[in-house]
């Protein structure tokens, strides 16, 4: 995946592939805006990140990151997909492409799936289970899995290789 547009916003994919610069200015992003408050956690996640989204002023503004994990009663391996948006710059169809932009990553890049067979996304953000969002989560090929412990709904895509 190359870099692709989004109104006029960056995003790029950077998994694996971050300059010590690029990490810390993730770090000091997540703290800034609240997305994580402890320093040892951004340190540890840093390496999770997938995407960044820069603004026309090449600011970073959104991430996307995973880990390997499990669901439910399966025991199958996941890769758990987490995004954080800085509020101001929460555009419509931002948080998609990012989202898809991640997924079509792994599927281009299946020797970095690891032993994962898809991936899966809790709506952490209420204004994610608004049946409009709800919509466009299954017109974007993401199957509903019901809810989790913390009642937070939950979806799953499963990679095509």
């Amino acid at each position: 995946m190359a870099k692709v547009r989004c109104q006029d916003y960056i995003i790029e994919p950077v998994y694996q592939n971050l300059t010590k610069s690029v990490r810390n200015e993730i770090i000091v992003f997540w703290l800034e805006n609240g997305a994580l408050q402890d320093i040892h956690e951004a340190k540890r996640r840093v390496d999770e990140v997938v995407l960044t989204a820069r603004n026309p002023n090449c600011e970073l503004v959104g991430i996307s990151t995973v880990y390997a994990g499990s669901f439910g009663d399966d025991d199958a391996t996941y890769l758990c997909y987490r995004m954080f948006i800085r509020p101001h710059d929460r555009v419509p169809g931002l948080m998609q492409q990012i989202t898809q932009g991640t997924r079509y990553f792994f599927n281009a890049n299946p020797s970095l799936q690891g032993k994962a067979c898809g991936m899966i996304l809790c709506t952490e953000n209420p204004k994610l289970m608004r049946p409009g969002m709800k919509r466009l989560f299954e017109r974007s090929v993401w199957d509903y899995q019901g809810t989790d412990s913390r009642g937070l709904d939950v979806w799953r895509y499963l990679f095509t290789s």
